[in-house]
């Protein structure tokens, strides 16, 4: 069977942590935006809907990282669930 070298294996695990850390912190800002934007007085519907959008597709992804990895690594990351 084939095996990937240690060093590409953490190399590999390095660069998808780097990217599960960059859809963490997108997450972090769609939804602080997402907040603001229906505390004005007047909410810009449109790029409230477009923000869920994004953080929905984030989400998404943070899923698909997860998978595998546990129970416990859903109920950690469980904060980015916001009300519509």
């Amino acid at each position: 069977m084939y095996e990937i070298p240690k060093a590409e294996a953490t190399e590999r695990l390095a660069n998808t942590e780097a990217v599960r850390s960059k859809v963490e912190q997108d997450i972090e800002f769609l939804t602080d935006r997402i907040a603001a934007l229906k505390s004005q007085p007047r909410p810009n519907r449109v790029v409230i809907d477009t923000y869920q959008t994004m953080l929905d597709s984030r989400l998404s992804v943070l899923k698909w990282f997860q998978h595998g990895r546990g129970a416990g690594a859903d109920k950690q990351h469980n904060v980015y669930s916001i009300g519509a």
